[in-house]
């Protein structure tokens, strides 16, 4: 049995239809075995819910909350404390150089300390990787749209 822990991303495209990824992402949630969700990666997708600069549109915190809420009562979901840190990390951090990498190297650390596969859709994120850190790495790969095209 596998167990996956979606970065915060593939968390929004699974619960946002409108996403370029939402299919691609659905189609790999409809095959997972267990599907993690962490106290950082349910405020990330909180937070981006929330955004109407990412969502187009205004979402009130009772129907983001509710779409976490749908979400962890699935079947093949479960929750993950988070007992990590990167200050004790289970990875390399040598690729850690900027603001942006800080979150997914966490939920990396995590996967990796839980003996879970961090599922990405962060194409260049697995090439900052070791070769011994990569079978930890799910990247989910899809055809984003070409300027004009509607998502």
């Amino acid at each position: 049995m596998t167990t996956d822990l979606p970065d915060i991303n593939v968390l929004f495209a699974l619960s946002f239809k409108e996403h370029p990824a939402h299919e691609t992402v659905t189609d790999w949630f409809a095959t997972a075995d267990r599907v993690l969700s962490t106290p950082i990666s349910e405020i990330g997708l909180l937070r981006l819910l929330l955004n109407s600069t990412v969502t187009k549109r205004r979402t009130g915190g009772d129907e983001a909350r509710a779409v976490l809420s749908d979400f962890r009562k699935l079947e093949n979901t479960s929750f993950l404390p988070d007992s990590t840190s990167l200050d004790s990390p289970h990875i390399r951090l040598t690729q850690l150089q900027g603001p942006k990498q800080v979150t997914d190297l966490h939920l990396f650390n995590l996967a990796v300390a839980n003996k879970a596969r961090f599922v990405t859709l962060d194409t260049k994120f697995e090439a900052t990787l070791r070769a011994v850190e990569r079978p930890h790495v799910l990247t989910l790969t899809y055809a984003t749209p070409h300027q004009g095209d509607t998502p």
